[in-house]
């Protein structure tokens, strides 16, 4: 099946791209997309996106469609979700 994905602020950077379409297999959950497929890709990303244990990053923030996602709640994607990655800006 193929996800849509978008990177967003730092991540785009990190991705080298700002949207893409991945191929994946039926009942992938978002946590697995995150860690076995975009982090595999992008070791840029994975960088930004993991803590020093492997987890993800609580303050990232993903969206499916126009709903975020619970990182603790197992989401599984469908065929053409598209997927928002981005993490939080800070400045002042």
């Amino acid at each position: 099946m193929q996800v849509a994905v978008s990177y967003m602020s730092q991540l785009k950077k990190a991705a080298g791209t700002s949207r893409e379409v991945v191929e994946v297999e039926a009942g992938t959950t978002v946590q697995d997309f995150l860690l076995s497929t975009i982090c595999t890709r992008y070791a840029g990303v994975a960088r930004t996106i993991l803590e020093e244990s492997g987890a993800l990053r609580s303050v990232l923030l993903v969206f499916v469609g126009d709903r975020q996602a619970d990182l603790q709640t197992p989401l599984p994607l469908n065929d053409g979700d598209e997927v928002t990655l981005m993490m939080p800006i800070a400045g002042g």
